[in-house]
């Protein structure tokens, strides 16, 4: 279905390189806000200017490769 999500707003910040690697720093601050601060994935992706996906898939990783630091 063509235009389906026509309306939808991204959070990624323009100036953000495309396919640019979240850094370690990113990581553990996607991570520190949903585990411990209890945000959303959309209010995250908002807050540090990235796409919802990409905040998403973080935290997906993490939760399937838990630290071995336990």
């Amino acid at each position: 279905m063509a235009g389906k999500h026509k309306n939808r707003q991204s959070f990624r910040d323009p100036t953000r390189p495309r396919r640019k690697r979240l850094s370690e720093c990113e990581r553990t601050q996607i991570l520190t806000l949903y585990n411990i601060a209890g945000w959303n994935k959309t209010a995250i992706a908002r807050k540090l200017g990235l796409a919802r996906l990409t905040v998403q898939l973080c935290i997906n990783e993490a939760s399937s490769h838990p630290s071995s630091n336990t």
